[in-house]
């Protein structure tokens, strides 16, 4: 089924399908999800104005389907061994958004200024949204799919007889 995300090129690329643009996980898979603060790009025909040029902003990050598990954030650049050490004694928060905080006002384009972890269970088959609750941010792109669950989970949710109707869904 071509509008279906391929499992196996988007664990090949990083968790995203190259051919759907989707982030299909499977039912009962734990996923951590990083959110990595970058400095803007100036935009074309903007290159006069230093106040985009690197600029950082706040990002309120919002999952549709799930609540998942904010297991904290920090400061530059995202890695494991400092995540770790980081928030080693720290207790991740249920929440369906959270804030990807900037650090400072400005770096330079590109650089990364800040992280987000987030850690779930997949338990709810379905097509889900995720994006930055700021509107403007969200239109210009800060927003992807995630497909949790198989083809069959999908048309029947968390059914295991498949009598016609689902027997649980969301909405």
């Amino acid at each position: 089924m071509p509008y279906l995300p391929d499992y196996d090129a988007a664990v090949a690329k990083g968790g995203r399908d190259p051919r759907t643009n989707t982030y299909p996980a499977r039912v009962g898979e734990v996923i951590e999800v990083v959110l990595q603060q970058l400095g803007a790009f100036t935009p074309p025909g903007y290159e006069d104005d230093e106040a985009l040029t690197g600029a950082l902003r706040l990002h309120p990050w919002h999952a549709h389907g799930a609540k998942y598990w904010d297991a904290g954030g920090g400061e530059g650049a995202w890695d494991q061994e400092t995540a770790e050490a980081r928030l080693s004694g720290t207790r991740p928060v249920r929440r369906d958004t959270t804030l990807l905080y900037r650090y400072h006002l400005r770096t330079d384009p590109g650089a990364k200024g800040g992280w987000r972890v987030w850690r779930l269970r997949i338990t709810q088959p379905g097509v889900w949204l995720v994006h930055c609750h700021t509107l403007a941010h969200m239109v210009q792109g800060m927003q992807t799919v995630w497909v949790h669950g198989e083809a069959d989970d999908l048309i029947w949710g968390l059914s295991t007889q498949h009598t016609g109707l689902p027997t649980q869904h969301t909405t």
